[in-house]
């Protein structure tokens, strides 16, 4: 029945033996190379799960990435995450980069202090963000409340320029629409009911 249904079972085994614990939910998770980003939205933070000397994996608890006060801002509830190349806020190397519902940007690299900073806010104002994608040198916010995808365009390793309409001669329905990928001038949009779809902008 396998080969009729082209079905290949592979053999899952735990990243973390025992797990992370009964308070972590886990929301999103982010590859890096060796490592895993997990952002749990119970404690609002992002986790680094990193490779141990024997092989096996485990959180990295000196790795800092949470909501509350940094540095002069407050950063709230992380919404998404996604990873910045380097060179960035935070210096040469990669570094997560998390969001929160209020356009307030979160840096985090491992062994150095997060850094804080909020996004210049869209001409509509913020509405509703939900999810964030970075590709090559921008970082582009979902806002279903607003029907918009906000494309920032790095400066310095620094998103300090208002952001600009994705989509400019087309319009889609993204209110409901919970995440989404960018990649070569294609959207790919997540539904609340589960409905994919693929957006293309028109080129200019």
């Amino acid at each position: 029945l396998d080969e009729m249904d082209w079905v290949t079972r592979l053999d899952l085994q735990p990243l973390v033996i025992g797990g992370l614990g009964r308070s972590v939910e886990v929301k999103q998770i982010l590859l890096a190379g060796p490592d895993v980003y997990a952002l749990d939205s119970v404690r609002s933070r992002v986790m680094r799960i990193s490779q141990t000397p024997s092989g096996s994996y485990a959180a990295d608890p000196n790795f800092e990435c949470s909501s509350g006060p940094v540095g002069q801002f407050t950063i709230g509830e992380l919404i998404d995450l996604g990873l910045i190349p380097g060179p960035n806020a935070l210096g040469e190397s990669d570094a997560v980069v998390a969001l929160d519902s209020t356009g307030g940007l979160l840096y985090c690299a491992p062994g150095v202090k997060p850094l804080a900073t909020y996004l210049p806010a869209p001409d509509t104002s913020w509405i509703r963000p939900a999810a964030l994608e970075v590709y090559a040198d921008r970082l582009y916010v979902l806002d279903p409340g607003g029907n918009e995808i906000w494309q920032f365009q790095a400066s310095g390793g620094a998103f300090t320029q208002p952001p600009t309409h994705y989509f400019t001669a087309v319009s889609y329905d993204l209110s409901d629409v919970v995440e989404f990928t960018i990649a070569q001038g294609e959207v790919g949009l997540l539904h609340q009911h589960g409905r994919i779809a693929n957006c293309t902008r028109p080129a200019s």
